[in-house]
């Protein structure tokens, strides 16, 4: 969870001190601190965890299919936030370009940046509150019983199983 802090307190930072009257210079420094902590929150994080989580969830018989669809659908979404964030960046801070004054187009587009950092603030802590009421903790845990359920070898009738699955053979002797 503390990647998620981590995303969360550098975004928090980040829109502060982008909408905040601070010197340019000590703005500029700030703002590559709140970036690099965002990065790595983000690589230690959902940035790596989404692969695992997908592949976990998924029985061994669709895992390839729904990863490929899965996957698609980020790509998709990364896709659709690449080409939408400048247009957003501009509406939010109400910027535009037909603005004669240079120094005012900065200074909306910077608010445009501030209020939009905000907003990816608030998803972060949606996805805080999902992965605590949603995804359940594995960390150290072994569940032979998913395991089992996924293989495909148990699917076929218990005796065959039974003697053919040295790892059911196993789980059955234990339960008895």
């Amino acid at each position: 969870m503390s990647y998620f802090l981590f995303r969360m307190v550098s975004l928090l930072v980040l829109s502060i001190v982008l909408l905040s009257p601070i010197d340019g210079t000590v703005q500029g420094y700030i703002a590559v601190v709140a970036v690099l902590l965002f990065v790595a929150g983000f690589a230690t994080g959902l940035g790596a965890v989404c692969w695992t989580i997908i592949s976990e969830i998924m029985p061994t018989r669709l895992r390839s299919k729904a990863v490929s669809l899965f996957l698609s659908i980020n790509w998709a979404m990364n896709l659709v936030i690449g080409l939408v964030t400048l247009t957003a960046i501009n509406g939010i801070g109400g910027a535009s370009d037909d603005m004669d004054d240079d120094s005012e187009k900065e200074d909306r587009q910077k608010v445009g940046v501030g209020a939009l950092y905000l907003i990816f603030g608030g998803i972060s802590a949606a996805c805080v509150a999902f992965i605590i009421l949603f995804v359940p903790e594995t960390k150290g845990e072994f569940d032979i019983k998913t395991m089992l359920m996924h293989d495909s070898s148990a699917t076929s009738s218990t005796s065959h199983t039974a003697t053919t699955n040295p790892i059911r053979q196993s789980f059955d002797n234990q339960m008895l």
